[in-house]
């Protein structure tokens, strides 16, 4: 009886796993983000995807370089719903036919450059840069208050940032670095459901106190029986 219940739930959590490959599909995507003094937007479509948010502000100075140096940069552009302040209408997303405006997430942007060196003067520095990001989707329950998960996607991909950059515009001649606008592509994935991870884990769990019990009733039942 004991073997056959093992092999029910191996074969049960076979099947889930390969219900949740098929879940996690990926399709390409290509997108924009640009941080400016007056927004962080984004703006990704793919498949069923289309998402755009703004936010109706962004920082004065992004970052800043030392003239001449190797820089390795990384730009953080968040997504802006009304779940982080942002006004209504101002950020959307769509997939599989659903549409909210409440969502988290964001990308990172990796790459380096050279600082130019200069005098209040005005540069545009093009460079490769790696992408990673998320964006999780809630239904909305009206008057921003997030209701249950809609869907999650990871992205990631390459692509190029463009920087511009005020060289020796800062305290002491250091490099003010005002935009950037970055074009990317890559792949989206969708990502299982938090309760279907803890279907996952309360499988492996179930197994391995069946496994535990079988040595406890059989001590010469090996790990690899």
């Amino acid at each position: 009886m004991r073997v056959r219940l093992s092999s029910f739930l191996l074969s049960t959590l076979s099947l889930f796993l390969l219900s949740i490959s098929a879940k996690a599909n990926s399709f390409p995507i290509t997108g924009v983000s640009d941080t400016n003094p007056t927004e962080f937007g984004n703006v990704v479509t793919g498949g069923s995807l289309s998402l755009s948010t703004s936010s109706p502000s962004g920082p004065f100075i992004i970052d800043t370089a030392v003239p001449g140096t190797f820089v390795q940069f990384q730009l953080q552009v968040p997504i802006c719903s009304v779940l982080q302040g942002c006004p209504v209408g101002t950020s959307s997303v769509t997939f599989g036919g659903q549409s909210t405006g409440l969502m988290n997430g964001g990308f990172i942007f990796s790459g380096s450059f050279t600082a130019p060196v200069g005098t209040n003067t005005e540069v545009t520095i093009t460079f490769p840069v790696s992408m990673i990001g998320n964006v999780v989707a809630f239904q909305d329950m009206g008057d921003g208050v997030a209701g249950p998960e809609m869907f999650a996607l990871s992205f990631k991909g390459t692509g190029t940032m463009t920087l511009t950059i005020c060289a020796g515009c800062d305290f002491n001649g250091i490099d003010d670095i005002n935009t950037a606008f970055v074009s990317f592509s890559g792949t989206a994935t969708t990502v299982p459901e938090p309760s279907s991870l803890l279907l996952l884990g309360s499988g492996l769990a179930g197994i391995a106190r069946l496994r535990r019990t079988q040595r406890h009733q059989n001590p010469r039942l090996s790990d690899g029986a």
